[in-house]
């Protein structure tokens, strides 16, 4: 999944021409993978059904993955055991829970032990926003940026109705919208209308690693395999680490915490 667009990147970099188009879409491509597998995380909206964890003995527990969107079950003694409620108030017996940390009330604990807690749970970046359509004439396009880079549609509804638009391929009509890199298309019909866009995104950070990474990847092309040139008033070093440092310090903050 690409953690940005080529126009993003492009935009970012100051680039105007379409040449570099073809390896910017390559580079995305590459360095997205790359930052998800070195987070340990997907960023999308993903759901766990029936995930084995250790239990810790205390009453609160860190999920494998976060931000927490919604828990549906959790079971403390292995698959047979305790099915537990949520509690309404943190007074009443079971579990509540926050973006990160699922906690248990009632005297109830996470007992100690291997793959003896059993927990059903959708965690991922997902957030909504709330924006107008553009007015005459256009163009009827919204880029939510309050979060980051939209990754995935998850729905568009009418702010005030309520009611959901349909997602086409092109050209939509009233009532309908279009998705693509990060980008919604709204029909003519629709402008000055308030939509809440619902989407999975990559948080800002993220995506500034992926644009930093790219520009760094397109301006090395030419001096692959050389570490230093000198000219003649001045010595040119480059970096070989895939990772610059401040690449690392955006990251850092979204790298997985596993729990015990």
């Amino acid at each position: 999944m690409n953690l940005t667009s080529t126009a993003r990147v492009k935009a970012y970099l100051g680039i105007t021409s379409s040449g570099s188009d073809t390896a910017i879409d390559q580079l995305i491509a590459r360095v997205s993978d790359q930052v998800i597998r070195w987070c340990s995380r997907p960023f999308l909206r993903t759901t766990y059904s029936g995930v084995f964890l250790n239990g810790t003995g205390s009453q609160i527990m860190r999920l494998p993955d976060s931000p927490i969107i919604s828990l549906s079950s959790v079971i403390l003694g292995g698959s047979n055991g305790t099915t537990l409620s949520e509690s309404a108030d943190g007074n009443a017996a079971g579990y509540q829970y926050d973006d990160k940390y699922l906690y248990l009330f009632g005297g109830y604990l996470f007992p100690m032990g291997h793959r003896n807690i059993v927990v059903s749970y959708v965690a991922g970046f997902n957030a909504t926003q709330d924006e107008f359509v553009p007015a005459a004439p256009g163009p009827y396009t919204v880029t939510p940026t309050d979060y980051g880079y939209a990754m995935v549609d998850q729905g568009v509804t009418y702010t005030v109705a309520g009611t959901a638009l349909t997602k086409v391929g092109s050209a939509p009509a009233v009532g309908q919208y279009t998705f693509s890199a990060g980008v919604y298309t709204f029909a003519a019909a629709d402008a000055g209308v308030s939509m809440t866009m619902d989407f999975d995104y990559s948080p800002g950070a993220v995506e500034q690693a992926v644009m930093e990474m790219c520009g760094a990847d397109l301006k090395q092309r030419d001096n692959l395999g050389i570490s230093s040139k000198t000219l003649r008033d001045e010595s040119i070093s480059y970096s070989d680490k895939a990772m610059s440092n401040s690449v690392v310090g955006l990251l850092m903050p979204y790298k997985k915490i596993l729990p015990l």
